[in-house]
């Protein structure tokens, strides 16, 4: 694991049955020249509480912008106004790929390799053995088309990526992973990116995923 995950100072008293992990895919290294690259990609590799600072700095506080991230809230709640310094004192997040991205590599952002995937799962396997979450959302479907063959090789009982509905041209995907007798519900939806629509993702979650927004919603997150 390169970097930390966040953990909420609450979700280890979360019942067992009502412990979310939210899943990213990747860190981008934006250096303002070239000549800058190889000094930022040491320094966000070499600082292990770079997760922890960006849950912090935009999705509790809000200190600075991020399409993605700032989309979040309304994937999981459907608004935006919602007790954040609560939400993630009861929520765990990482992202999958433990490896930096370049923003701007050979003018567009770099996309993570099968291998990047395939060795996720199995930080990802140790991440669930410790925080044991009943439920992930991944941001992006990407790390699903590597879920079956991955943890089939490590050697873990799962339920293998069931396909479902299409929206907005991605199609959402679904499964369950079973590691020292806790199962984990895995949802993957559309990278929360350009063209995310966020109302049509968020029934999704509803219809697909009851178990996970039935108990969200009964925690009064929401704020007027």
């Amino acid at each position: 694991m390169t970097w930390l995950p966040w953990v909420g100072s609450r979700y280890g008293s979360r019942p067992p049955g009502q412990r979310l992990l939210v899943v990213g895919e990747s860190h981008y290294a934006k250096p303002s020249s070239p000549e800058l690259l190889a000094k930022v990609l040491k320094d966000h590799i070499d600082y292990k509480p770079y997760t922890r600072d960006v849950v912090s700095e935009c999705l509790v506080h809000q200190d600075w912008p991020n399409r993605t991230l700032d989309t979040l809230p309304k994937l999981l709640f459907g608004t935006s106004s919602i007790d954040r310094e609560r939400v993630w004192s009861d929520t765990g997040f990482y992202n999958f790929v433990q490896r930096l991205m370049h923003y701007n590599r050979e003018g567009q952002p770099e996309r993570p390799t099968w291998d990047d995937f395939v060795q996720g799962w199995q930080v990802f396997s140790d991440i669930v053995r410790i925080l044991r979450p009943s439920h992930c959302v991944f941001i992006g479907v990407a790390a699903a088309n590597s879920f079956d063959y991955a943890v089939k090789a490590l050697g873990h009982s799962h339920t293998p990526v069931q396909r479902t509905e299409y929206i907005s041209r991605t199609q959402g995907r679904k499964a369950t992973i079973t590691l020292d007798g806790h199962t984990t519900d895995l949802a993957f939806v559309q990278h929360l990116g350009k063209f995310f629509s966020w109302s049509q993702w968020h029934s999704y979650l509803r219809s697909h995923h009851p178990e996970l927004t039935t108990w969200l919603d009964a925690q009064r997150y929401t704020v007027s």
